[in-house]
């Protein structure tokens, strides 16, 4: 892209993607800068929210199950209001930094389609994410479940 297609974004926008950022590289010092004093996050996925310090905390350890982290941006679509930042993307990384939903390592890497919904106070800080990751394909990447083949009937288990 040249100077001349670049897009201006909004303080929003640049905050929601170098919160993404910092997330996928388990930089929490970075994202610290970005949140608001009443910060959450709602994992859609996982079925939990996290608003205290303690759930926070207990939050990025299941994230540390995961290692090699890459996010792929495929679109940011910001609010007509300016409140709310939508990032969509493809998440890939490998099972080795620990026990995820109860599983083992397993040495896999995988690749899941991922929307973030940021929100955002009058400031600028983030008051909220919203995480949405599919993970039934994460599941049947690492062996944990097989889907079965809805046009070929002679696919399912035994």
């Amino acid at each position: 892209m040249s100077s001349d297609d670049a897009v201006a974004t909004s303080r929003n926008v640049d905050n929601a993607l170098a919160f993404i950022d910092a997330m996928v590289h388990d930089d929490q010092a970075a994202a610290a800068t970005l949140i608001g004093s009443t910060f959450s996050i709602a994992n859609h996925a996982q079925g939990y929210v996290a608003s205290t310090v303690d759930e926070l905390i207990e939050a990025a350890n299941g994230v540390a199950s995961w290692t090699d982290k890459v996010f792929e941006l495929r679109r940011v679509i910001e609010s007509a209001d300016g409140t709310a930042v939508v990032v969509q993307g493809r998440l890939s990384n490998t099972h080795t930094g620990g026990s995820w939903r109860g599983l083992k390592p397993t040495g896999v890497r995988v690749a899941l389609d991922a929307c973030y919904v940021v929100n955002f106070d009058t400031e600028g800080r983030i008051v909220s994410q919203d995480i949405y990751e599919d993970h039934l394909t994460v599941l049947e990447q690492i062996g944990a479940v097989q889907l079965v083949d809805q046009h070929e009937p002679d696919t399912l288990p035994t």
